[in-house]
């Protein structure tokens, strides 16, 4: 059986819940960038890869230039990453 160190358990269930919010997050951006945009041109709400990521902050900043959500996205996804990495730590992954 494997043991895995309970703290990184916790610091992988943390940066695996901020990476969660993070992608509801993009979705409710999706969401107020479509409520502007002509049915033909609409974003679809499946996959997200670099250009409709691109897109949509694009898009984002030209419809709602003094809203703080794209900052609150960009805070949860280094926040993740930076569990992750500390959750790599734990389990001796730089030893």
């Amino acid at each position: 059986m494997i043991s895995v160190p309970f703290l990184a358990g916790a610091l992988f269930a943390g940066a695996v819940s901020l990476m969660i919010a993070s992608a509801l997050l993009f979705y409710a951006l999706v969401g107020k960038v479509n409520r502007f945009l002509p049915e033909n041109e609409q974003l679809s709400y499946l996959f997200m890869y670099p250009g409709k990521v691109s897109r949509v902050k694009r898009e984002y900043k030209r419809l709602y230039p003094k809203s703080k959500l794209l900052l609150l996205r960009l805070v949860l996804n280094t926040l993740s990453f930076a569990l992750l990495l500390m959750c790599l730590v734990q389990l001796g992954f730089f030893r």
